[in-house]
């Protein structure tokens, strides 16, 4: 009976040490310590399961700060001159910003650093529009009461000039591919006003197609998104869809 006595006992000491020796947070643990040729234990620190990461889950991953709708996010300051018109690249890397004086500022929407400017001292813009692949950009100009239209290279700023003999370019819409500009044009300057869409090669001043379907004036233009048709309409009271040119 002794000895039943005394293996509880010590079982009951050896469960309070334990029980203290968790509470402190560290348990011994038995460990081979060859060092020196010494084996003994070492203490380990106490599993925390709210603690220690699962080895088989995923890391959530920081989050990352969300401005709030309606903040600023940049300024660009790089004009001397009133902005009339802006657009963004089809990335949505670069914008491109248009003075009435003719000059066009291509520029990094993330940071604001310039890349290139376009000068054109002797003509005022009134619009702009990128095209669908981001590699060129149609600015509308103004000088001595006749619109033209400019095609810019979006890479390095070089340009090429459509001549158009009129007194307006009411639209200019940019073709799917990209290889085309259709364009409003109309005339006022006679008695008998003139109005028509012409469709012309966005890589050089060569017509692809004029269309006379409406009676002044034209008002809008647009490509069907396969570009394979071509809708306008006119202060006749029509809204027009023709063939567009392959």
């Amino acid at each position: 009976m002794m000895d039943v006595d005394f293996a509880i006992k010590k079982m009951s000491r050896r469960i309070a040490l334990l029980s203290i020796a968790s509470t402190a947070g560290l348990i011994m643990v038995g460990c081979s310590n060859t060092a020196e040729g010494v084996t003994g234990t070492t203490p380990v620190a106490a599993s925390n399961p709210a603690a220690t990461p699962n080895p088989g889950s995923t890391p959530s991953p920081t989050p990352v700060p969300v401005a709030q709708p309606g903040t600023t996010l940049l300024t660009y300051k790089g004009h001397t001159s009133s902005v009339v018109a802006a657009g963004w690249s089809p990335d949505s890397k670069l914008i491109a910003s248009t003075e009435q004086n003719g000059v066009v500022h291509v520029w990094e929407a993330a940071t604001g650093k310039l890349k290139f400017v376009c000068k054109n001292p002797l003509v005022g813009n009134i619009g702009l529009s990128w095209s669908p692949d981001g590699s060129r950009i149609a600015s509308e100009e103004f000088l001595n009461g006749v619109e033209t239209v400019q095609i810019w290279a979006a890479e390095n700023g070089r340009g090429l000039a459509l001549n158009i003999n009129s007194d307006t370019v009411e639209k200019v819409a940019w073709s799917p591919s990209s290889k085309y500009v259709a364009l409003c044009i109309g005339s006022y300057q006679a008695l008998m006003p003139t109005s028509r869409v012409e469709v012309r090669s966005a890589g050089g001043d060569s017509y692809k197609l004029t269309y006379k379907g409406h009676q002044p004036n034209v008002r809008d233009v647009a490509w069907s998104p396969d570009g394979s048709r071509i809708v306008s309409c006119s202060d006749d009271q029509t809204v027009q869809i023709w063939q567009a040119p392959v």
